[in-house]
């Protein structure tokens, strides 16, 4: 098989990787959709989720990476995420 058969996003896709995964954007070649690499510091008021999720309407991340159990998951992480499971397919 092709390699390009595994392809998911393209690289001028963005990913998303929370609560805290920076690593995932290197790894895989593709840019973070937001301005924060740690969303426990990124999302410090309900008008951040608010503007985050308002950015997702125009421009939804490709693939989203979420690891509940990490010491970073925040409130408002989980909102995020409530939020992402609604308009994105497992």
């Amino acid at each position: 098989m092709s390699r390009g058969y595994f392809r998911v996003s393209a690289p001028t896709e963005s990913i998303l990787a929370l609560p805290v995964h920076p690593e995932i954007y290197y790894l895989a070649g593709r840019r973070n959709p937001t301005r924060f690499f740690n969303s426990a510091f990124g999302l410090q008021s309900n008008e951040d989720v608010r503007v985050l999720l308002e950015m997702f309407d125009s421009a939804p991340p490709r693939l989203v990476f979420f690891e509940p159990r990490d010491s970073f998951t925040s409130e408002r992480c989980l909102q995020v995420m409530h939020v992402i499971r609604q308009r994105y397919k497992l």
